[in-house]
């Protein structure tokens, strides 16, 4: 594999939905496996923005946006580095191709800034990590929004 990039996002994400399987077949060890659950999804998005940002930078041979946010965990600040990039190599989509990956972003993010919520029960203050949140659905949804 040229880019073994690809393996190291697509791992992360094989990784979740691997445990996510054993939750929902074996109904058991979902309140300890949700943050690994979490943080490896998380990651996977991180990655796969970096990605796009990078593949999307070359496209339009700039590397000033990329450089920008390359050592950051922030998925925000990446994601929109990455959006801005794609609508630059893109002149066919709009801001509003963008509304629900947007969506899935800043909530990952609000819940863990510096990607470290899921890995750490404390904060490097001492606070509790992921703190107000009480319940985490793994779940799969239907279209309707209901799980299934």
């Amino acid at each position: 594999m040229p880019d073994h990039g690809t393996a190291y996002t697509e791992g992360y994400r094989r990784a979740a939905d691997i445990l996510i399987r054993h939750i929902d077949e074996t109904a058991r060890d979902q309140d300890f496996l949700v943050y690994p659950v979490v943080f490896l999804y998380r990651h996977h998005i991180e990655m796969q923005i970096k990605q796009v940002t990078g593949l999307a930078c070359q496209l339009l041979r700039d590397d000033d946006l990329r450089d920008n946010d390359k050592v950051t965990h922030n998925q925000n600040s990446l994601w929109e580095t990455a959006r801005k990039a794609i609508l630059l190599a893109d002149d066919r989509l709009t801001p509003s191709d963008f509304m629900r990956v947007s969506a899935v972003v800043k909530a990952l993010n609000e819940a863990g800034l510096r990607a470290t919520a899921f890995r750490y029960a404390r904060t490097r203050e001492g606070g509790r990590s992921l703190e107000g949140i009480h319940y985490i659905n793994t779940r799969p949804r239907g279209a309707d929004g209901r799980s299934l």
